[in-house]
């Protein structure tokens, strides 16, 4: 806990992108093992065709840890992709809302000094009442 408080965060936010990263290379490891499982059961049957099955599963299993390594990656970026993009939105948008309290506050400081001093009030009317009229003829 100490670490996360000294590194204002960024220690929990990596160990959490290594434990995504390892559920996704577990989960396509899984899915691999299957992959490998039916290769093996169907390399059986080129013996049949007069073929080396050790030959064949040699050079299959070696095209299915490719795609393996790809699809990981793949999946991996994609993840943090989002992420950085979901990232990026949520700070926007937290700049537009303090874009815009800023403005309220603002706004909010200009009323109370107006409403010090009347005397602007007034000359702000008169001015709005003469570009209405100005407008209108």
């Amino acid at each position: 806990m100490h670490d996360v408080i000294e590194s204002e965060g960024r220690s929990l936010i990596s160990d959490v992108e290594k434990g995504i990263s390892i559920a996704i290379i577990d989960d396509e490891w899984k899915n691999h093992l299957r992959a490998m499982d039916d290769l093996r059961q169907s390399v059986q049957g080129a013996v049949y065709e007069q073929k080396d099955p050790l030959l064949i599963y040699k050079f299959e299993s070696f095209e299915l840890f490719k795609g393996l390594v790809s699809k990981v990656n793949q999946e991996i970026v994609s993840f943090y992709s989002a992420a950085i993009y979901q990232r990026t939105i949520l700070h926007k948008y937290a700049e537009l809302q303090q874009m815009r309290q800023s403005s309220l506050n603002y706004k909010k400081a200009e009323m109370k000094v107006m409403l010090r001093n009347p005397v602007k009030i007034r000359a702000n009317r008169h001015l709005q009442d003469h570009h209405v009229s100005q407008r209108r003829l």
